[in-house]
């Protein structure tokens, strides 16, 4: 399974490949960045997010500019939002064929040295930045998701020692006789659910980590709900409301479910 680390580390090779090519073999190492970001979960919502609301056009007519003279000129944006908005969208068009990569490099990178030094300066003044804040922008949230990980679980051990600390002894019911315990409905359909993300993450190619990362929570949401935990419940339904958008082949419904979770409760 590719981790969201790997999935960074595959789109920094695949961009050092676009910067280090040869002019003429450029286009299809184009190609190759944009799958690279399309089989990562965490550089596609990045890029959803950076691009949501950006005037591609507006933005482009200002830093790919000619003067009087018709020469030329390239201007990065000055925010990172932008720059990697306008890169990633340059890139698009490149590899759809709406802008041709030999043009663009000509009149707003061009060189006296030649066809490979007008590349070059493409490379360093336009991919290599978009690569740069595009990878430090994806490790920032994966180092800021680990944290919140972490602080959660150990918030969630120490509030289980206390639990284990301070329980009083189980009066034996017909329910919980013999060690067996009846598991309220809520539970029931959280495990139905977490038994077809197992399947599916089993199964999964494309998207592994993401049911991979569906697993955990529910099985987190499962254990709350035994524990009568509101803050990890709701932590939990948090999640879950994001993750549908993306484990589509489990359907997970949010209403049902906190019907369930109120009846325990309650």
């Amino acid at each position: 399974m590719v981790t969201r680390r790997q999935s960074v580390e595959n789109f920094a090779q695949k961009m050092d490949e676009l910067i280090n090519s040869k002019f003429i073999l450029a286009d299809n190492k184009v190609s190759s960045v944009l799958v690279a970001v399309a089989d990562s979960v965490l550089l596609y919502e990045i890029f959803e997010h950076v691009t949501t609301g950006f005037d591609y056009d507006t933005v482009k007519s200002v830093c790919f500019a000619k003067d009087s003279q018709g020469k030329g000129h390239f201007l990065m944006p000055s925010s990172e939002r932008d720059i990697m908005a306008l890169c990633f969208l340059t890139l698009v068009e490149i590899d759809g064929q709406k802008i041709d990569l030999y043009e663009l490099c000509n009149q707003f990178f061009a060189s006296s040295e030649g066809n490979q030094k007008t590349y070059a300066r493409f490379a360093n003044e336009f991919l290599r930045p978009f690569s740069e804040l595009t990878q430090k922008t994806a490790y920032k949230l994966i180092n800021e998701q680990d944290l919140e990980l972490k602080a959660q679980k150990d918030a969630e051990e120490k509030q289980s020692n206390f639990n284990a600390e301070n329980a009083q002894p189980k009066v034996e019911t017909t329910q919980n006789r013999g060690g067996e315990v009846k598991r309220t409905n809520a539970e029931i359909y959280l495990l139905k659910l977490l038994i077809l993300a197992d399947e599916e993450m089993k199964k999964a190619k494309k998207d592994k980590d993401v049911y991979e990362e569906l697993v955990f929570v529910l099985g987190e949401a499962e254990r709350f709900v035994k524990e009568r935990n509101l803050s990890g419940i709701t932590l939990c339904f948090t999640a879950l409301k994001y993750m549908t958008k993306h484990a589509k082949k489990v359907k997970i419904d949010l209403e049902h479910l906190a019907t369930l979770v109120a009846e325990v409760v309650r």
